[in-house]
């Protein structure tokens, strides 16, 4: 799509709250920050809209610029922004001190288990054996890819989550597929935005 690429969400004070900002997009390069309150889409008030009704003013022709106002603490700062193609990449990784393998998961959404897989198997690779998977500003997204994501470190058969009907029946969803590691330590990192 084309856009800046931020993540937003409604916060507790029916605002409009970046919760992450893409890296080498528009507004990452324009200065926008995590905890920022949309104020304005050219000119508008969006205080007390949705995001979504926020992302439709925000996406537009690539090479346009939007006008976006926010409320950083007690300032208040205006960004043109140019709208440019956004492409998402789910997950980013790294190796730290020769044997820690680090994951971000920027969201939860299709295939980014594939690429949780991929990082883990590359990580391991290059001498892994413990890792860290940061959820820190994810903002979530589809339940069946956060399922395939913790098949990843889950014996076969596992039970990932139980699901309770009208009638109190109750079903255990397990793993389907096999693990990446299930011996290896794990730190999951979250936040207010996970």
């Amino acid at each position: 799509y084309y856009g800046i690429g931020i993540q937003m969400l409604k916060n507790s004070d029916d605002r409009i709250e970046v919760a992450g900002v893409f890296e080498g997009t528009p507004a990452k390069e324009s200065g926008v920050q995590v905890g920022d309150i949309i104020a304005a889409i050219n000119d508008e008030n969006f205080l007390g809209k949705t995001p979504e009704e926020a992302a439709t003013k925000i996406k537009g022709e690539q090479g346009s610029t939007v006008k976006i106002t926010f409320l950083r603490g007690t300032e208040t700062v205006d960004l043109d922004i140019e709208r440019r193609e956004i492409k998402i990449y789910h997950v980013s990784s790294r190796l730290i001190d020769g044997h820690i393998g680090y994951m971000f998961l920027y969201t939860f959404d299709n295939k980014c288990s594939d690429e949780i897989r991929e990082a883990m198997t590359s990580l391991k690779e290059q001498g892994a054996d413990r890792f860290i998977l940061d959820l820190r500003f994810n903002t979530g997204g589809m339940v069946d890819e956060a399922e395939k994501l913790a098949a990843c470190f889950m014996n076969l058969d596992s039970t990932v989550y139980y699901m309770v009907d009208a009638n109190n029946n109750e079903k255990a969803q397990v793993t389907k597929v096999s693990p990446i590691d299930t011996t290896s330590p794990v730190v999951i990192l979250i936040n207010k935005y996970s």
